[in-house]
């Protein structure tokens, strides 16, 4: 071709030391090879770097780690469970120790959730690594990767599912995973679990869809709780089914293909059938009603920490208690009486085995610790008083006589006399009068002393308010402080705090408090005396047959205008207080504690022991025995005063009259034992074992001791106690 006219054609530039344009291309691939390369290491460098140091500078949270508030199980002697209560936040939660947990569940859950657990650190990054690419391509989150450390720090903490939230997950779970074994960490996802509707934790799970305890599940409910967690209410067995057994199924699957159960056991466990309603509460099943106890329960459950509070009721003679006493209340509605309370102790070892607490109109008051007048109960104390101090034994003659002190007149219950009467008759027929001449003989502050370190009293008076009708129901106590101070006579006079618990820490009532060690308050040969003469035969016989050759001790008591009925049974074995009344203090005249109380305690005793045992002699009261091991001896003291020596006999107190009182009066007998009346005088202080001079109305009278027996003559007179030193005493008296 020819070039056009006028123009000229200029040659191509030479191209000198240029590369050809092939190798440009190759370069520029390779930099974006390597850059494609370097940013996702950049990026995962710069991600575990923020990540750790995250885990290094942040520290964890305790309040994150604090345990939520447990549910209350209360158990008898036996395990077998009383009464369930909810936890404040109104979830089922009983969370469990490793040992309390079946192996299936354990390796269930790993199984199902988190098949490397063992060999990660908390977090588990291949599978992170796989949830993230599918997260990144469904643009949301898809995938969790959760291990089981991760839904550990996700159930104390829950937070809506985010990148960021899932990345502090992460961070928290592995400060979780230095900081806890293994072991805790599993443990404490199986006791935060949701497992359906309120029911959090391994621990309620078993016990509400299998009514037995976490371990003894069987492989195949193992399996279904294990996959309870993931969608607990979608996968519950009583709503859901066939969605539980396909649940159930892909867990036992997972076990197998690990290696943790072999075929055989799948086919079996996948042919279990499935749980079709919740197991009610102990409380609220008829066969399993914790029989009159619940006042009581209720107590214990929020008195004491922890999910499981382990009693020592027996159930079977709660149970027995309980029908004992409905029957007997509903012969007594007629009569209008509408409640009444139980407790039986066991003397060995001061636990109750038994709180009966019934009222009408369902009334959940625990009656057990209500403070009633004690009526004539406290009279064995007080015999047991005058027998240890070697004047008085059970043979000694005592005066059922009219008798009167100042502002004071006492009567017996049928109004009759019955004049000269041993202790042991006059304290098992619960005369009156004599009960009152032996309380002045023992002296009131001396009795209060008595009375408050058995326990029986609350220290809710100073001795000096207590007068004679400490005898006959001028004090006040709780059947359970009347079950401990006569398990202490069947003791031998040592006594105990009755407890409800096994556990050294377990609740106590009267003096000692948790974990007092047992110390003597009388001696053995007075409790045996006392015993003794409240156990004949035929005075049992007259209430209940069935008890008469179990050698039974027991003393009734009724308080002023018929507002309570008592009775304390007493056997080698248990101590039966049983009281009667209405809530509202109202009295009535079928309130009497022969005909309302004593029927009620003798036939739990008969129920309760069908073999007899005597009450040892003096020979064996007297016998020091290994039952003292242990033991602290110390004299009774005022309530909450301290334990006070006894005073040294180089130290003399002034000499004064104890007996009579000032100013009081004495009727005069004329019937047939006229004859023998006297009137004790008695003085203390002064110096020990020293002879007193004694005058009435000036004349001499005798020289003796600190007491001196005197025939009475109608009149006022005057006594006067005088000692070698010149020290005296005088107290004005009338003689009707």
């Amino acid at each position: 071709m020819s070039a056009l006219p006028g123009k000229t054609q200029a040659a191509p530039a030479a191209n000198v030391g240029a590369a050809p344009p092939v190798r440009i291309k190759k370069r520029r691939w390779k930099r974006l090879v390597l850059i494609a390369a370097a940013l996702p290491a950049a990026g995962a460098a710069l991600f575990f770097g923020l990540f750790y140091s995250a885990v290094v500078c942040c520290p964890y949270p305790s309040r994150d780690a604090a345990p939520p508030p447990p549910a209350k199980m209360v158990l008898d002697n036996h395990g077998h469970a009383l009464a369930m209560f909810v936890a404040s936040d109104g979830q089922w939660r009983f969370p469990l120790k490793y040992r309390q947990v079946s192996p299936y569940l354990l390796k269930a859950v790993v199984a199902v959730e988190d098949s490397r657990f063992y060999s990660n650190h908390g977090v588990d990054w291949l599978s992170v690594g796989r949830a993230a690419i599918d997260d990144a391509l469904a643009a949301h989150i898809v995938r969790g990767a959760s291990t089981l450390t991760m839904q550990v720090q996700r159930l104390r903490r829950p937070r809506r599912r985010s990148w960021m939230n899932k990345f502090w997950q992460a961070v928290r779970a592995v400060q979780i995973a230095k900081a806890s074994t293994k072991r805790a960490i599993l443990l404490e996802y199986l006791n935060r679990a949701p497992f359906g509707g309120n029911l959090v934790g391994a621990g309620a799970a078993s016990r509400f869809y299998f009514h037995r305890p976490c371990a003894d599940l069987t492989l195949g409910q193992a399996a279904l709780l294990a996959g309870l967690p993931q969608n607990p209410n979608g996968y519950q067995p009583q709503l859901h089914p066939r969605r539980a057994l396909r649940r159930r199924l892909h867990v036992l699957r997972r076990m197998a293909a690990l290696g943790m159960i072999d075929q055989e056991q799948l086919d079996a466990a996948a042919a279990e059938p499935l749980p079709k309603r919740l197991a009610p509460l102990p409380q609220d099943a008829s066969r399993n009603s914790p029989f009159g106890a619940l006042p009581t329960l209720v107590r214990l459950a929020y008195s004491h920490s922890g999910a499981f509070v382990y009693t020592t009721i027996d159930k079977n003679i709660q149970r027995a208690a309980y029908a004992i006493l409905r029957g007997h209340m509903r012969r007594l509605r007629w009569a209008g009486v509408r409640a009444g309370c139980v407790v039986v102790a066991q003397n060995s070892t001061a636990e109750v085995r038994a709180a009966v607490s019934v009222a009408a109109h369902g009334s959940q008051i625990d009656l057990t610790r209500v403070i009633r007048s004690t009526g004539s109960t406290l009279k064995p104390f007080i015999y047991a008083r005058a027998f240890a101090a070697d004047g008085m034994t059970p043979r000694s003659l005592l005066r059922d006589v009219p008798t009167a002190w100042p502002g004071y007149i006492p009567a017996d219950y049928d109004r009759r006399f019955l004049g000269r009467i041993t202790a042991s008759h006059a304290l098992a027929e619960s005369r009156n009068i004599p009960a009152l001449r032996v309380l002045r003989e023992v002296g009131v502050q001396r009795a209060v002393q008595t009375l408050a370190a058995t326990g029986v009293m609350a220290a809710t008076r100073w001795p000096f308010a207590y007068g004679l009708p400490l005898a006959i129901g001028g004090a006040e106590a709780s059947p359970l402080q009347l079950a401990q101070a006569y398990s202490l006579l069947a003791r031998g006079g040592v006594a105990e705090p009755i407890r409800f618990t096994k556990k050294s820490g377990g609740a106590t009532v009267g003096r000692g408090g948790t974990g007092a060690r047992p110390w003597r308050v009388l001696p053995r040969r007075a409790c045996w005396q006392v015993l003794r003469s409240l156990s004949g035969p035929r005075r049992t016989a007259a209430i209940c047959p069935d008890a008469a050759h179990l050698n039974v001790a027991w003393k009734t008591g009724t308080s002023s205008n018929h507002c309570d009925a008592w009775c304390a049974a007493v056997t080698s074995r248990y101590s039966v207080v049983v009281w009667m009344g209405n809530l509202s203090g109202r009295g009535n005249p079928a309130l009497v504690g022969e005909s309302a109380a004593a029927p009620v305690a003798l036939r739990i005793v008969a129920d309760l022991q069908s073999t007899s045992s005597h009450w040892p002699g003096r020979a064996v009261a007297d016998r020091v025995t290994s039952a003292d091991a242990g033991v602290l001896i110390r004299p009774a003291a005022l309530p909450d005063a301290p334990w006070m020596p006894a005073p040294s006999a180089k130290i003399s107190a002034p000499l004064r009259l104890l007996l009579p009182a000032p100013n009081e009066q004495f009727i005069e007998n004329h019937g047939p034992d006229a004859a023998g009346q006297r009137i004790v005088f008695r003085a203390a202080g002064g110096r020990p074992n020293a002879r007193r001079w004694w005058f009435v109305d000036g004349e001499v009278i005798k020289k003796c001791g600190n007491r001196l027996l005197w025939k009475p003559s109608v009149g006022a007179h005057t006594v006067r106690v005088v000692d070698a030193a010149g020290h005296g005493s005088a107290v004005n008296f009338t003689v009707k």
